[in-house]
């Protein structure tokens, strides 16, 4: 008898279970996924519809729609779908500036018995082609270069490279192209002097680390004549990092090499009142057994003076670099960095730095 009464009870409680499943709204696709392909970014947006059935036994509802992405943007039957009947989502995606593979989603949000579905778009955007003008940027006068500053990265210091920056004439007349001034240890050639409309040409130029005789990094400028006309702004820029070559070396000389060794590389000075100066003494030795030569000392800005001992420090012996921070006009937090560079092959270039605050008012602390 309770077998029977057992068995009853659990067909009641199915019977229950699908009379509730089926109340519900079903939100059903045909696709959830769909594939662009190749698309073009110059030909604008591109539309998919996605179309949707309510295949349960009461009114569907969408109660939001969001994309991954505001490059996707979807829009959606707003009204209540009754059973059997059908909706759309429609979603729209801009490929501006979003070249090569994309996929997005679009999340759903409904009453459905599955409250929350997924539906994703993908493709590839080839990218429109780039105006010359959006290409070359940088306007110098009546020329438009790429960019204004010629980077010759490293270079040995006895080296000679050679380098261009192109440029394009975007105007309705020729346009004259001099060089008005350069440094020495740069050859500066204008490839045509005379550019027709809308035709390039090349600042050429040749870097002569020897004749610079300058180790680490160091920026120059090329002044140009434009159409007979002369400007502080008519002006670009070359950097390189001169090295010191170290391949000719033998081995008894590398093992013999100047080792610079600093006790400390940082110095904090905690907080300063504006206008104090700060004056800290980085000593370095030399761990090596041929002499160290400090080749430069570069800061990285006019506040911070270093004055070496002396620049030639023989085996086993040390020195003070006296280092001056004047905090003049120089409020806030700061890290002024030191770089000093040698003849170590082991350690060429060496960074030291300073950090404190400087604030206003009448005291201070060390």
């Amino acid at each position: 008898m309770n077998k029977l009464v057992n068995i009853a009870l659990f067909l009641l409680m199915s019977f229950h279970f699908v009379i509730a499943q089926e109340a519900f709204p079903v939100l059903s696709f045909s696709e959830k996924e769909f594939d662009f392909g190749t698309i073009k970014e110059v030909d604008g947006p591109v539309t998919h519809i996605f179309k949707f059935k309510n295949s349960g036994n009461s009114p569907l509802i969408l109660s939001k729609v969001t994309a991954s992405c505001g490059c996707t943007t979807p829009d959606w039957t707003k009204e209540p779908v009754p059973p059997r009947g059908e909706g759309q989502i429609k979603v729209t995606f801009n490929p501006a500036r979003r070249k090569g593979s994309f996929k997005k989603s679009v999340t759903i949000r409904s009453n459905s018995s599955t409250p929350v579905v997924m539906l994703h778009i993908k493709g590839v955007v080839t990218p429109r082609e780039k105006t010359p003008k959006e290409i070359y940027r940088r306007q110098i006068g009546q020329l438009n270069f790429k960019m204004t500053v010629l980077p010759f990265v490293k270079i040995k210091e006895n080296q000679v490279k050679i380098d261009t920056l192109d440029f394009i004439n975007l105007t309705d007349s020729a346009v004259k192209v001099e060089v008005k001034r350069a440094p020495s240890h740069l050859d500066v050639q204008i490839e045509p002097q005379m550019v027709p409309p809308g035709k390039k040409g090349n600042v050429i130029v040749k870097f002569d680390a020897g004749k610079k005789n300058m180790y680490g990094y160091v920026l120059d400028r090329i002044y140009l004549r434009i159409n007979e006309k002369e400007n502080y702004k008519y002006a670009l820029s070359v950097s390189a990092t001169i090295e010191e070559d170290f391949s000719k070396l033998t081995e008894e000389e590398l093992e013999n090499a100047p080792v610079p060794v600093f006790k400390e590389k940082v110095f904090d000075f905690g907080t300063i009142k504006e206008g104090e100066k700060v004056t800290h003494s980085f000593i370095l030795k030399n761990e090596g057994k041929n002499d160290l030569l400090i080749r430069r000392i570069r800061t990285t800005c006019g506040c911070t003076v270093v004055t070496p001992e002396k620049k030639i420090i023989k085996g086993g012996e040390s020195v003070e670099l006296e280092t001056v921070f004047n905090s003049r006009g120089r409020r806030g937090r700061h890290s002024k960095t030191i770089t000093v560079i040698t003849n170590s092959p082991k350690s060429t270039s060496m960074v030291l730095r300073l950090i404190g605050k400087v604030v206003s008012g009448e005291t201070s602390h060390q």
